[in-house]
């Protein structure tokens, strides 16, 4: 249900409880494996949004537009964006040019 949900961190902390019950159960380690591929999966789109996100704002500074490519790395912050400390420091560099 959880990973129904969407909910991965809850559904592999309930895969790798069940795994240690029954280490050889079929059904457990399957479960383990679809928990793994689901968070794998949810990693890479997390990855590209942001890569595909800050080659936009790039493109956006290259024309000189630095506060639409500020705009457009600060609307997709938040629970949503993997930790990317390249783009933190893109985001102040696009901050500073703009200011000059």
């Amino acid at each position: 249900a959880n990973l129904d949900r969407g909910e991965l961190e809850k559904a592999a902390q309930l895969a790798e409880e069940a795994r240690a019950q029954a280490p050889r159960h079929r059904g457990a380690l399957q479960l383990r494996d679809d928990v793994r591929e689901a968070i794998a999966q949810r990693d890479r789109a997390l990855k590209k949004a942001a890569d595909d996100a800050i080659a936009g704002a790039r493109g956006d500074a290259k024309r000189g537009e630095y506060a639409k490519a500020i705009a457009r790395l600060k609307k997709r912050r938040g629970r949503f964006w993997p930790a990317n400390p390249w783009r933190e420091r893109f985001t102040a560099q696009l901050a500073r040019a703009r200011r000059k």
